[in-house]
């Protein structure tokens, strides 16, 4: 199941909703592999959107519910040299606090 979930996509097809997982298994070294690679198969706004999902999730580590309740105005950004860059996201809902990030 979760190769077909990273299987890559091409122009024009939908994106489709991931099934709930379990926060309490740790993906392994060839899962993250995957989802690095499945990341970057991605096209233009797709890539980014793919990238923010891995990052919210794996990176901040907010559930499946808490990313799709996000929205812009959650996030605190500041402008460094040109770039604007992600502090923090507030989550509201069950688990209300506010997740401190770092680029890579």
């Amino acid at each position: 199941m979760r190769a077909k979930l990273l299987g890559t996509t091409t122009r024009g097809d939908r994106l489709f909703a991931l099934p709930a997982s379990s926060p309490s298994l740790p993906y392994d070294a060839v899962d993250l592999k995957q989802i690095e690679k499945w990341t970057q198969a991605q096209q233009g706004e797709r890539r980014r959107d793919a990238t923010v999902l891995v990052a919210l999730g794996l990176g901040a580590g907010l559930s499946t519910s808490e990313i799709t309740s996000t929205r812009f105005d959650d996030f605190t950004k500041v402008e460094l040299r040109g770039v604007v860059v992600v502090t923090s996201v507030e989550v509201s809902g069950a688990r209300s606090q506010v997740v401190k990030v770092e680029s890579q």
